[in-house]
């Protein structure tokens, strides 16, 4: 585990392709994060239980499915495909970090 949270403090290194679910396309991938990132910016309180709310809305109020949401925060965050539960990851690098992160993860897609 410590290995683990020693990779996830250096900037994620990863194919823009890793970013798109298998059952995804490129658009509904950038409207995914869009719509994610947008939620997080205004989110007042980081904890599971509203992260979770707020990646299940952001599916919800957009006509996505969750691979277009959950699987691009989570490689947008670790830069892996096997890694802890996007919620988990953005607990863990905290709000600054996570945004930085899928910001720059959006800027990949383009």
């Amino acid at each position: 585990m410590a290995e683990y949270l020693g990779q996830l403090r250096r900037e994620p290194k990863y194919q823009p392709e890793l970013l798109i679910f298998k059952k995804s396309d490129k658009g509904k991938t950038a409207v995914g994060l869009d719509r994610a990132l947008e939620k997080l910016s205004t989110l007042t309180a980081w904890s599971e239980e509203d992260l979770n709310q707020m990646l299940s809305d952001a599916v919800k109020d957009n006509n996505l499915a969750n691979g277009d949401v959950f699987w691009p925060v989570r490689v947008a965050l670790s830069g892996q495909e096997k890694s802890p539960s996007p919620v988990e990851l953005l607990l863990a690098l905290g709000k600054d970090e996570s945004i930085t992160r899928i910001e720059k993860a959006t800027l990949k897609l383009k």
